[in-house]
């Protein structure tokens, strides 16, 4: 494996570049201390996905996405799917099916995350949101997601692509 240098180091994130033989340095972003995350695909007791609108800085809007969060050290990733789950929707029920690590945009980082399955989520409280994070919880009968996912575009809010594969899994 080669070195990488970090050019930038933030809170939360860094840009570092990768040397790579006869070209300049390979740039991409890694999550502050190598940290991984898990998202999380909720489902109600009738099916229904639990979804949330997101604001994200980076976009400078809100995105259409899978609850989801940074692993804590000394966590598993079914400890982190469970404690972002209620955090960020109020809903708690256990992981169904984890599965494998996968890359996050392996062209432009190298953040591995989970993801979760959860089936019969129920409500048990109020969202407990880090300062900043402005959530709100949608719940979408699979059988709509498709025409949620084109209401909320021709709105001018981002897509994320892990609800477009989801949609692309289940054959829509």
């Amino acid at each position: 494996i080669s070195m990488t240098k970090v050019l930038y180091s933030g809170k939360w994130m860094e840009m570092r570049a990768r040397e790579v033989e006869g070209h300049d340095d390979y740039e991409f972003t890694s999550r502050v201390g190598g940290r991984k995350a898990v998202y999380m695909i909720p489902t109600d007791m009738d099916d229904n996905l639990i979804m949330i609108l997101n604001f994200r800085h980076s976009v400078d809007c809100k995105v259409l996405e899978f609850p989801a969060g940074l692993v804590d050290e000394g966590e598993t990733p079914y400890e982190t799917a469970d404690r972002e789950l209620l955090e960020e929707t109020g809903y708690e029920a256990s992981v169904t099916k984890m599965y494998p690590l996968g890359m996050s945009n392996s062209g432009g980082s190298d953040e591995e995350v989970w993801a979760a399955r959860m089936a019969g989520c129920e409500k048990v409280s109020a969202q407990k949101l880090d300062d900043g994070e402005q959530i709100q919880v949608l719940i979408v009968a699979q059988d709509r997601l498709e025409a949620t996912i084109d209401h909320y575009k021709r709105i001018g809010f981002k897509i994320s692509s892990r609800v477009i594969a989801y949609m692309i899994g289940k054959g829509e």
